[in-house]
């Protein structure tokens, strides 16, 4: 028993006519209540029952479509109002601002705890230990619960604490939600663009490198370096040999294929090699100088993307032409600094592997 028909499907006709000749086909009535039908398997042998049967349906998909159609405007025009007057797209801010007389507003104490994860983060802290720290600092959570990895990870890999906000929306074909058009100063910054580039710089120099400490907490020189002559990572891996008494084994694994090799192996050939390896004078480089220019080459990308975004939008198309032709030649002189420090610099390189071992 249902409501209406269109409570079993608004689906295209031919669909939720399927859908409903299979259920009754399967020996199950079907009752609704407004209007007062019983849809039985002989209702598929009954011209007006087909007709009434259609009829609803086809009422019931175009009227979901027109719902669909004001849903999505109404949606855009909040967006639309939103880009130029800043109006809040719903009463559901990010979780350190609160709606205030038609505005957002920033909350002090929560701002603050935004920024220090931000700075933690540029300082070297990874998701893991932020939230070990705030959660040791005895720092209440936005969510009054306890600080959790992902919560952090959100934070900081949005852009909403420098106030800007990328909408969602549903995609019909796929059903996963892809961002819409970038609206800007939307929020209260609460943070600086440039301590935002040095996080962002900070978590994508992390990436992808860990698994350099052993099961016994010690750090192994090889684990996280290495590369086979694809270009595929090399991992120090370890799993338990024999039955009686199970030693803990390390080894190699290929994260492209699974291969894996003896890493006994691999060190004896390379501490071998590393005996007699006399190296070249090189002109040592500071750390902190590749550091500045990485964070110079995050703050020129994400000015670019800015320009671009407002250059598609029509605004100040010339003007904006000249600044971003500037910004990709500053960009291209501060990378090909980079990679002449990178190229001159000990040990700047990962290993690379040609052959599997044997």
């Amino acid at each position: 028993m249902i409501e209406s028909i269109d409570r079993l499907s608004r689906d295209q006709i031919i669909l939720a006519r399927n859908l409903l000749e299979s259920i009754l086909l399967a020996g199950i009535d079907v009752h609704t209540l407004q209007p007062e039908r019983i849809y039985t398997s002989k209702s598929l042998e009954d011209v007006q029952s087909l007709i009434l049967m259609i009829l609803e349906f086809s009422r019931a998909h175009d009227y979901s479509q027109q719902l669909g159609n004001r849903i999505s405007a109404a949606w855009s025009s909040k967006r639309e109002k939103a880009k130029t007057n800043q109006t809040p797209l719903s009463k559901c801010p990010p979780a350190w601002l609160r709606v205030v007389d038609g505005k957002y507003e920033v909350i002090p104490e929560r701002g603050k705890v935004v920024e220090l994860i931000y700075q933690l983060c540029a300082d070297g802290m990874g998701v893991n230990l932020i939230t070990k720290e705030l959660t040791q600092r005895q720092i209440p959570s936005f969510t009054g619960k306890k600080w959790t990895e992902p919560y952090v990870a959100k934070i900081l890999l949005g852009e909403a604490a420098i106030g800007h906000h990328t909408p969602l929306r549903r995609d019909p074909a796929t059903k996963k939600k892809i961002p819409t058009e970038k609206i800007e100063n939307l929020y209260p910054a609460v943070i600086s663009e440039t301590l935002n580039a040095q996080a962002k710089v900070a978590m994508r120099q992390r990436k992808n490198k860990g698994g350099r400490v052993n099961l016994d907490g010690k750090i192994h020189p090889f684990s996280g370096l290495l590369r086979t002559h694809t270009g595929a990572a090399l991992r120090v891996k370890y799993r338990a040999v024999g039955r009686k008494d199970p030693k803990i084994v390390p080894f190699l694994q290929d994260q492209s294929n699974g291969n894996s090799y003896p890493l006994s192996h691999f060190e004896f050939y390379m501490l071998g090699w590393l005996v007699r390896f006399e190296p070249e004078p090189t002109k040592k480089q500071s750390n902190s100088e590749i550091t500045a220019l990485e964070e110079k080459i995050a703050q020129l990308d994400y000015k670019i993307q800015t320009l671009k975004d407002k250059i598609n939008s029509g605004e100040e198309f010339e003007s904006f032409l000249e600044l971003l032709a500037t910004a990709e030649k500053e960009r291209k002189d501060q990378s090909q600094k980079l990679e002449q420090l990178r190229a001159i610099t000990p040990f700047g390189q990962s290993q690379s592997l040609r052959e599997p071992f044997v």
